[in-house]
Order: structure tokens, then C-alpha cells, then sequence
């Protein structure tokens, strides 16, 4: 385990103390969204990919993070939340989808044929199943026209 990680890791959980001019100690936390929050988070990412063990007070910052009755000392929260605004991909959905099309051109039907099945068995528009086909058909196989 990197101690720079650990160490970037444990200041963006439980912030880190910074001395001002006059000697007067306090907390304080990185900017969210600044370098130095990005590059703690990477260190984080990187110390549970790792296969080496995970550090115990790092292992009690996260539970507390995720526990939904934390302790009274914990400060900080984590929001699981999408990526992006907007809509998401149901990627199980989209996959669906374009499994059904690529098994009815595979039994013989035309690439059309396979799109109006698919949006009379999913209801979903028949511009939906053509995007979709369009992202999976190269997994799939047969090219539409």
C-alpha cells in the first residue's frame, strides 16, 4: 500500500489540519472538484483496486461513509448519484433489445423486420431500437442497410 495514497486517502475522508500563521490549528477539507480532491479520490480508487490489505482506519472512514446511522463524529456523508444529468442507459434493457434484433436477423428476418419486432415486444419507439442496434450491432453481427 502506497503511503501517499493512504495518506491522500485519509485527508479527503477525514480532512487534515493546517496551522496559520499565528500557530492556530484546524480542520480543513479539499475544494471539491480540485486537483488535490481528484488526486485523492484516484488514491482511493487505486488502494481498493490493489490486492494488498486495506489500512483499518481507512476501511472505518468508508463504513462510516456508508452507513446510514453513522457515528456522531463522522462530519462528512457519501451521495451515490448518476454520472451524468439526464437520462440514463438502461444498458440490461439496450442489451436485451439488441440481442432480440440480432436473434431475428440471425433466423433470416430483415434488419426492419427485426426492428418492428423488437418495438412491439419492448414498446419502445422504433427510433429507441434503431439507436440501439446501431451502438450493438458490431457486437452482434449483421450490419443493418
Amino acid at each position: 500500500m502506497s503511503q501517499s495514497d493512504l495518506t491522500l486517502a485519509r485527508a479527503l475522508l477525514d480532512g487534515y489540519v493546517e496551522e496559520d500563521h499565528r500557530g492556530r490549528r484546524r480542520s480543513k477539507y479539499f475544494k471539491r472538484g480540485s486537483r488535490d480532491e481528484l488526486d485523492a479520490r484516484r488514491a482511493i480508487a487505486r488502494l481498493l483496486r490493489s490486492n494488498g490489505p486495506l489500512d483499518r482506519q481507512l476501511r472505518t472512514n468508508l463504513a462510516n461513509l456508508f452507513d446510514p446511522d453513522p457515528p456522531e463524529s463522522e462530519q462528512r456523508k457519501i451521495e451515490i448519484a448518476f454520472q451524468a444529468r439526464g437520462r440514463y442507459r438502461d444498458h440490461v434493457r439496450n442489451t436485451q433489445i439488441a440481442y432480440h434484433v440480432w436473434g431475428e436477423v440471425s433466423a433470416g428476418r430483415k434488419v426492419v423486420a427485426a426492428i418492428n419486432s423488437a418495438v412491439e415486444k419492448f414498446e419502445v419507439s422504433e427510433e429507441l431500437v434503431k439507436q440501439i442496434w446501431g451502438r450493438y450491432r458490431r457486437v452482434y453481427g449483421p450490419r443493418a442497410p
